[in-house]
């Protein structure tokens, strides 16, 4: 196996070098340039005639130029187009395939860099006004005894889960004493019974699973809260149209455009994004900035006293040590 050089280092090789008294056998590889209006082997590059005088060597070894007296051989040889730069030299096929390599894993980085410099453009556009809102109603269901139903498909039925947990035990524990004895949210999620939801499925339609649930519990003053990311989740939209039936007020989730759920929300969150795992990503935030806002408001109502604990990002929620 020879060395490998690039396309500007024929020059180099006959003058310096001299690869045969080295006894070596250089080879340039596809696409690299020499020159037409030369003798022998040059490059536009040092010889000045330019792009127009462009060939192109195409695995032409140095040896077969040398032994037809240093005239590139018409058979390897095509006009070049002159666009563009040669590839960058090759010194050794192993540095070549270490740079294959790096190369390969410096790919996953730059999806991630890309991916996240356009979360970020849907994070700086977040409807927070609409958060606030749905943080408001909430509050009042706390203030009415009322409870919060939530529920959803795949993740978004996995924060359903968490968003339960985060109102109902993140807005007590931990924090202040004082709110150990302060009454706590009413919170359900819908997704959390197997057996109840496999029981509806079955026996009815997986359409009617929230519905079927939520059906025994909801009244007047409630909160149902759904999350979809396309917004069209026929077994959201049905639990919707029930609360809206019984006079519950629906708050949701969604991205999309906000699908057919936005018609049936008193209180529609909809991401401006029509990514799917870039809305679910903006879902998580709003739900912890709703909790959030939601613990605050719990904590002011039993201390006035400025220097006490206030919640942040390492306080309560799911998980929480």
């Amino acid at each position: 196996m020879g060395n490998y050089y690039g396309p500007y280092d024929a020059q180099k090789i006959l003058e310096e070098f001299r690869p045969q008294e080295l006894g070596i056998t250089p080879l340039f590889f596809e696409n690299s340039f020499s020159c037409r209006k030369c003798e022998g082997v040059a490059s536009p590059k040092t010889c000045g005639h330019g792009v127009d005088a462009r060939v192109v060597l195409s695995g032409t070894h140095v040896s077969t130029i040398l032994r037809d007296g240093g005239q590139l051989p018409t058979e390897f040889t095509r006009p070049g187009s002159g666009r563009g730069l040669p590839p960058r030299p090759i010194r050794n096929p192993r540095s070549a395939k270490q740079r294959a390599r790096r190369q390969a894993l410096s790919r996953p980085a730059s999806d991630y860099a890309r991916y996240l410099a356009k979360l970020k453009g849907v994070i700086e556009n977040l409807p927070l006004e609409q958060a606030k809102r749905a943080t408001d109603i909430i509050e009042r269901a706390y203030q009415t005894d009322h409870t919060v139903f939530l529920f959803g498909n795949g993740g978004s039925a996995a924060l359903a889960s968490h968003l339960a947990t985060d109102l109902s035990k993140g807005t007590h524990f931990p924090g202040p004493a004082s709110l150990r004895s302060v009454k706590r949210l009413k919170v359900m999620s819908l997704t959390d019974n197997v057996p109840m939801l496999t029981a509806w499925g079955n026996d009815t339609s997986y359409e009617e699973v929230f519905a079927g649930q939520m059906g025994n519990f909801i009244q007047t003053g409630d909160v149902a809260f759904g999350i979809s990311g396309s917004g069209n989740s026929p077994n959201v939209l049905r639990a919707l149209e029930l609360a809206r039936t019984v006079g519950a007020t629906a708050v949701g989730l969604t991205g999309c455009g906000g699908g057919k759920m936005k018609d049936l929300l008193d209180c529609p969150i909809i991401v401006p994004s029509d990514h799917m795992q870039q809305v679910e990503d903006a879902h998580v935030i709003l739900a912890h900035l709703i909790f959030l806002d939601l613990k605050s408001r719990i904590e002011r109502t039993v201390t006035s006293d400025e220097s006490a604990p206030r919640s942040d990002w390492c306080t309560g929620g799911v998980g929480a040590m």
